[in-house]
């Protein structure tokens, strides 16, 4: 004997037949959406986040809060984000401190890393307007402004748990 829903499927056009297998797809994509929970951790960009808490909506996107392991720098609260299509991402504010520099911005973690801007202070200088990043293994990489006098000169800089590197140039004239 043939089941009522298998005898529909058999009478219609193979067009029915498509259009009903989409709909099935499309309806388990959304329950397994509405069903997503908030882990209390995940890794985003080889970066772990700890202690996560947050709310889920019935599309599967939300919004939570962790702690942002940076090495270097660990525990930093996060605030978290979920698209309804699953894509994670965060802000932070992190300052750090590393072999006799202080780097301190406003970050954004996505799949493709860590990506911030603030201002690296090496003794004497400072490198400010800095757009940097930071890796899994925490070093800071990033350039900036120096200012030296009435010149502000551009910099790179790298930090890391071994050292701290800062170069850069501009030109300069002698004045008669």
């Amino acid at each position: 004997m043939i089941r009522p829903l298998e005898k529909l499927i058999a009478v219609k056009s193979r067009a029915f037949k498509v259009m009903f297998i989409v709909a099935l797809v499309c309806c388990a994509a959304a329950a397994s959406a509405a069903d997503w929970q908030w882990p209390t951790e995940m890794t985003v960009a080889g970066l772990k986040i700890m202690e996560i808490r947050g709310t889920t909506n019935n599309d599967g996107s939300g919004t939570g809060s962790g702690k942002l392991m940076v090495p270097g720098a660990p525990g930093q609260k996060i605030s978290l984000k979920r698209s309804s299509r699953g894509e994670i991402t965060g802000s932070s504010s992190i300052k750090l401190r590393m072999s006799g520099a202080e780097v301190d911005g406003d970050f954004i973690l996505n799949n493709s890393g860590l990506k911030g801007r603030g201002t690296a202070k090496f003794s004497p200088r400072s490198v400010e307007d800095c757009s940097m990043t930071i890796s899994p293994d925490g070093l800071v990489k990033g350039t900036g402004k120096v200012s030296l006098g009435n010149c502000a000169a551009a910099a790179n800089f790298s930090v890391s748990k071994r050292d701290a590197d800062l170069n850069g140039s501009t030109s300069a004239r002698a004045q008669a």
